[in-house]
């Protein structure tokens, strides 16, 4: 019961962190040995060459990349903010397209979020642009949905949703 305990422990906190990790160290030159050390540790789990594909090898032993990672729990914190699970401080971290102009676009009769001006990569990378861009990305069928189903919903939209992949572009994923 411990053990199990320590491992959900370990879990959670790892999870939370990750938005945090997304926050600070989301540069390519700092991601690249990680998702490098990713890759090897599939390739050794799988027996397979140094030099094989990795993506068929991810797929067999279902397990999500790490840019995917950052994409899922970039989703899931948006859900948690759309829902209001999040702390009060978080409560006008984003702004609904809406409230930014009164005007009928395609975006804004979606459930939307307005992307703030990035003048550098670390603004393109901070929570509240790289947030309010997978959330834009993410079907309007799937942000309606309010049950705990949904997040897990979102799990298969990291595979399925080619929207989601070009928001990862710079990050790596092969």
């Amino acid at each position: 019961m411990y053990t199990l305990f320590s491992k959900v422990k370990s879990f959670i906190s790892l999870t939370y962190s990750i938005i945090t990790y997304i926050e600070l160290n989301t540069y390519q030159t700092i991601l690249l040995p990680l998702i490098i050390l990713q890759k090897k540790a599939v390739r050794i789990m799988t027996f397979s060459e140094y030099n094989s594909h990795s993506s068929p090898l991810f797929q067999k032993l279902k397990i999500l990349k790490v840019s995917d990672l950052i994409y899922l729990y970039s989703a899931l914190f948006m859900y948690d903010y759309y829902s209001n699970r999040l702390p009060l401080i978080f409560d006008n971290f984003f702004k609904s397209i809406n409230k930014v102009h009164q005007y009928q676009t395609r975006l804004a009769s979606k459930i939307s979020y307005y992307l703030p001006k990035a003048r550098t990569n670390y603004g393109e990378f901070d929570i509240r642009f790289f947030g309010a861009k997978v959330w834009n990305s993410i079907d309007d069928s799937l942000k309606s949905i309010r049950s705990l189903l949904s997040k897990f919903s979102l799990f298969g939209l990291v595979e399925e949703n080619q929207k989601a992949k070009t928001c990862l572009k710079g990050f790596g994923s092969s």
